[in-house]
């Protein structure tokens, strides 16, 4: 993501600072910020601070007189392809609104990365990692908390433990992307202290990955970690031994045998939440083990795989351009004609997503984006 350090603006100046603190807060702050009270309490709080933070580092990259020109990076062009079959998906969409409205949110993460690849130079990298670590902890001790019955109902939620995030789906999205960041600052950690962080926080996401209870981040987290793994055995051996020298070192030892222990007792207890939202754990959900082995319980995907069938239908019929940004909701109503996915959209319930990220970037995108 950062470009090599030579090619970076002075890290000394003022401004360079302002931009690097800047971006040190959002990564921070950005989790954890939830406003009850109004519409949208967790995404909008969030796209503000998120916002914020990119004003203040597009000052002071263009007052900084030692600052790069803009360049692209090979990196950059699936993204920027990405953004721009996303931008045009509006005018073919059914619900052009929601295309545009949709859009203005993937336009914020454009900028923002794009700050970053100017800004942020490689040896800043580890500082980063840091703070969404530290960050991490925080929100999962909440939902960890919040799933025992340890905190008050403050924190509004439509589907608990959610810590932060307003729905516990959301809360393990967060997670499962947040957890291999802790484990490359454990690898890249130069003292013992950092890595002591790495491994507890790496702990804490784990045990309230698994109290949100959602079978679709178990199942992706341990398939990413087995491709990548694989992966590595094959391209990069050199990286799992310099893991292996990391874990080589009888204080992380020791702190990663006290991480597994107090996650194996953890994952045991039962919550203590008092469940008075709509969404609710089902009733194949009554813990760990019986979560888990609902995945191959028949009935146990809840319809998805109905849903996705349907959805595959989508895709057939528009597999190069897709139906529009924002657009499933709106279009998937017409592919529940018949069978049993007569009773997924009625008067009172609609699905506003496949529940599978690869599919609804497929459906609404197109094969292009889905590639990009």
């Amino acid at each position: 993501m950062a470009h090599p350090e030579r090619t970076m603006p002075d890290r000394t100046s003022i401004p360079g600072r302002i931009a690097f603190r800047a971006t040190q807060i959002c990564v921070a702050l950005v989790p954890l910020t939830i406003l009850p009270g109004v519409n949208e309490f967790t995404l909008l709080p969030k796209l503000l601070v998120l916002q914020v933070a990119l004003l203040v580092i597009a000052i002071t990259w263009a007052y900084r007189p030692d600052s790069v020109p803009f360049r692209a990076i090979p990196a950059q062009l699936p993204i920027f392809f990405l953004f721009l079959v996303l931008s045009a998906s509006a005018f073919w969409a059914a619900n052009p609104f929601r295309s545009t409205f949709d859009l203005s949110k993937h336009l914020s993460f454009l900028l923002f990365l794009l700050l970053l690849f100017n800004n942020l130079s490689s040896n800043r990298i580890i500082d980063i990692l840091r703070v969404s670590t530290i960050s991490g902890a925080a929100a999962s001790i909440l939902g960890i908390g919040e799933y025992l019955g340890f905190l008050p109902d403050f924190l509004p939620s439509t589907g608990r433990p959610s810590s932060t995030f307003g729905f516990r789906n959301l809360a393990a999205q967060y997670l499962v992307a947040n957890l291999p960041l802790s484990l490359l600052y454990l690898i890249r950690a130069n003292h013992n202290i950092d890595r002591m962080v790495a491994v507890v926080s790496s702990a804490m996401m784990f045990v309230f990955l698994l109290y949100t209870k959602t079978r679709g981040s178990w199942v992706g987290l341990f398939a990413a970690t087995f491709l990548h793994l694989a992966l590595l055995l094959i391209f990069a051996r050199h990286l799992l031994f310099e893991f292996g020298k990391v874990f080589f070192n009888r204080r992380v030892l020791i702190v990663a045998g006290v991480a597994l222990i107090l996650i194996g007792y953890l994952a045991t207890l039962p919550q203590g939440l008092s469940e008075r939202h709509l969404q609710r754990f089902d009733e194949k959900k009554t813990d760990m083990v019986s979560t888990a082995s609902s995945i191959f319980e028949k009935g146990g995907d809840r319809g998805r795989l109905l849903m996705w069938q349907r959805t595959l239908r989508m895709v057939r019929d528009a597999p190069l351009l897709g139906v529009g940004l924002g657009n499933w909701a709106y279009v998937f109503p017409l592919y529940t004609k018949g069978g049993l996915a007569e009773g997924m959209v009625g008067a009172g319930h609609n699905p506003l997503r496949p529940h599978n990220d690869l599919l609804w970037i497929w459906s609404e995108a197109g094969t292009p984006a889905l590639l990009a």
